[in-house]
């Protein structure tokens, strides 16, 4: 069963947002994630937040890669630069269901 970590932040450019996130693809990649996204939401009360999805192929994989990455002073450092520029506004971890 898959794993999703749906991140919403806000602040930020484009350019901002889209240049750290790009680093925080490569280092989630690098510590087992299987997909990364970024996209902005259109409507809704959260319209103009950034939300980030990570996909992590079972509860394995996601367990072994946060471990990974909060070891990595690279990846703490990432994470401390996109808080400066779009600060987490809410986070949610959702398992897949299978239809």
């Amino acid at each position: 069963m898959a794993i999703h970590v749906v991140t919403h932040r806000k602040g930020g450019s484009t350019t901002e947002v889209a240049a750290v996130v790009s680093r925080l693809k490569a280092a989630a990649l690098r510590t087992g994630a299987e997909d990364f996204r970024l996209s902005v939401e259109l409507a809704g009360p959260e319209a103009g937040q950034w939300v980030l999805v990570i996909r992590f192929s079972d509860m394995a994989s996601f367990g072994s890669s946060m471990g990974a990455a909060m070891a990595d002073p690279d990846a703490r450092a990432i994470l401390e630069d996109l808080e400066k520029i779009s600060p987490m506004t809410s986070r949610r971890i959702v398992a897949e269901v299978d239809l």
